[in-house]
């Protein structure tokens, strides 16, 4: 069909009403008309709906690739150039402290003015982890040479985007690149105390990303944001012989320290009580 044969038959309005609509003007339109309209009609709904679905996607990954991008180029990755006895890794040490985290949820910001007598926002995590990796920093200094510190990140370490009201939650390039940044300086912070560091990482429910469903993930659970930042954060520290990444598929981490077998998860999705 021309674009003068279109013009000609009065242009969309009119051939929209030869399609169909004047199809239920008459006076006793059949049953088969009715259908035929309905039939068109759940044809356009659906493809618009398609056509939302897919230019939402495209508009997410593209505004999400360009605020990485620039997040990192404003504040790029840095970790400190220490000079360490060679790490025999196959030989444990005597101890470990575990120190596990999880359900931070950085990215979510609680106004006190809503809730009162609590905060919580970029400053107020920044902080907590701070005070919180100073006291593991001081923890038995006397058995620092034989000890190995395991950093068990276990899940909502990102608020996420799961919820129709995120009102208080912030995007998220800004929680993936947030979080990166507390975990590259916590774990460095840790290289001037320990000899070698152990980072076990786990996803939660928080982190998956909107297209994978409203419901808990439990196929492929490692498919999320937090898989992303982990991966980012062992990137930066490829360099560093005294940091090791452990960041399994499956939905747990399992490991043997001081004799013992030990498991880490996040959530009711890997066991059911009865």
């Amino acid at each position: 069909v021309s674009k003068h044969d279109i013009t000609s038959l009065g242009e969309w309005v009119r051939l929209k009403q030869y399609a169909y609509d004047d199809l239920g003007n008459g006076p006793t339109p059949d049953r088969k008309i009715l259908g035929q309209i309905r039939e068109i009609q759940h044809g356009n709904t659906h493809r618009r709906a398609l056509e939302r679905q897919v230019g939402d996607l495209e508009y997410i990954n593209t505004r999400l690739e360009e605020s990485l991008l620039h997040a990192v180029e404003a504040h790029p990755p840095k970790i400190s150039l220490l000079k360490k006895p060679v790490i025999n890794w196959d030989v444990p040490t005597e101890r470990e402290i575990v120190l596990h985290i999880s359900d931070t949820h950085f990215g979510q910001c609680v106004n006190p003015e809503e809730v009162a007598g609590g905060r919580y926002d970029w400053t107020t995590a920044a902080r907590r982890m701070g005070m919180l990796a100073h006291r593991v920093a001081g923890h038995k200094l006397e058995h620092r040479k034989n000890t190995t510190l395991r950093l068990v990140l276990n899940g909502d370490l990102l608020e996420g985007k799961i919820h129709d009201d995120d009102r208080g939650v912030d995007l998220m390039s800004a929680q993936i690149d947030g979080t990166r940044q507390i975990l590259t300086d916590m774990i460095d912070y840790f290289r001037h105390h320990f000899a070698r560091i152990e980072v076990m990482g786990q996803t939660g429910n928080h982190e998956r990303w909107p297209f994978r469903g409203p419901g808990r993930p439990t196929a492929q659970k490692y498919d999320s944001a937090t898989t992303v930042v982990l991966r980012g954060v062992e990137q930066i520290f490829r360099s560093a012989e005294d940091v090791r990444f452990h960041t399994p598929l499956t939905p747990y981490c399992v490991w043997t320290a001081c004799g013992w077998r030990f498991m880490a998860t996040h959530g009711d999705d890997v066991f059911s009580i009865g």
